[in-house]
């Protein structure tokens, strides 16, 4: 992003990078603060402040949604490899909030695995045990 992008919003007075490509900037703007998110040259989030520890408090607010944000979405994402074993369908991802195990349930077929940190387990039933009945299980922990 050149800096006459940056200065023809305001005059610039910090800039905070947050990932390649995502940044959020404080400008003055007329009689006003601004604070802004920047991807690329998109403005993605924008607020007005007169109040300078006001704003850079708020970036840090912002920075850290959008931390957790981005760390809650790369835990609900399936691993490249993670596929069913019944049909190779995509799942869709659990995440236990106590325990950090995942749950993945495939959407096509309906089978049901977990993964913890040492890697996949397989599914529910061979988890539990023989003879454990998979939908009846996940659905009393799942509630």
């Amino acid at each position: 992003m050149s800096n006459e992008y940056a200065y023809s919003r305001g005059e610039l007075i910090r800039i905070w990078p947050w990932t390649p490509g995502l940044r959020c900037v404080l400008s003055l703007f007329g009689t006003a603060l601004e604070l802004r998110v920047e991807c690329e040259e998109s403005v993605i989030r924008r607020e007005f402040f007169f109040d300078l520890s006001r704003a850079v408090a708020e970036e840090g607010q912002w920075r850290l949604q959008y931390e957790m944000d981005a760390a809650a979405a790369e835990l609900l994402r399936p691993e490249p490899e993670e596929r069913c074993s019944e049909c190779a369908d995509a799942p869709v991802v659990e995440v236990d909030g106590v325990t950090g195990v995942r749950w993945l349930c495939c959407p096509s077929c309906g089978n049901v695995w977990i993964t913890c940190e040492r890697g996949r387990t397989g599914p529910v039933k061979d988890a539990l045990g023989p003879g454990a009945e998979t939908n009846r299980v996940v659905k009393q922990i799942r509630g």
